[in-house]
């Protein structure tokens, strides 16, 4: 797992340093992506520690955050929204690889208040996706999945 995580580092650098020096983004901008980079380190930190994987049909792996026991109540509801996003989304957009989707409680900048659920994809393969456990349901979770998994799926087809 440590070598995934040193990987995911490289990974999310070049990606934030590439949409830098393409964008030409201003310094604001600049601190909102490294900001990101920073929340992605925190959590990929959190799942080399806990080992916390699930994989579905080879190709989700899902990462759970669970330090604070929040989602533990959720978890049934976070794999049957996992399952129904892959079958969905995987042969519409034709997607042959493997992505990494860490979902989580504690990114609350990315909630969507009326949804429970907002979320970033950093790269064709790594999705970050922060609910609200009070709010969230079913469906508006798988949702947002498939609307992430578009995002990785263009990328993953496109030099974007």
């Amino acid at each position: 797992m440590a070598l995934i995580t040193q990987l995911l580092i490289f990974i999310l650098g070049f990606i934030n340093q590439e949409y830098y020096e393409r964008y030409k983004i201003g310094i604001n901008g600049y601190f909102t992506v490294v900001f990101s980079y920073a929340l992605s380190l925190i959590f990929i930190a959190i799942i080399d520690k806990t080992n916390i994987v699930m994989k579905f049909n080879n190709k989700i792996n899902l990462f759970i955050t669970e330090a604070n026991n929040n989602l533990s109540t959720k978890k049934s509801l976070i794999f049957n929204a996992v399952k129904m996003a892959e079958k969905h989304a995987f042969s519409k957009l034709k997607i042959d690889w493997d992505i990494d989707v860490v979902i989580t409680n504690r990114v609350y900048e990315f909630v969507i208040p009326e949804d429970g659920v907002g979320g970033r994809t950093y790269a064709s393969d790594f999705i970050l996706i922060s609910i609200n456990e009070d709010k969230i349901t079913e469906n508006i979770l798988a949702e947002a999945l498939v609307h992430e998994l578009c995002h990785a799926a263009r990328w993953g087809k496109n030099d974007e």
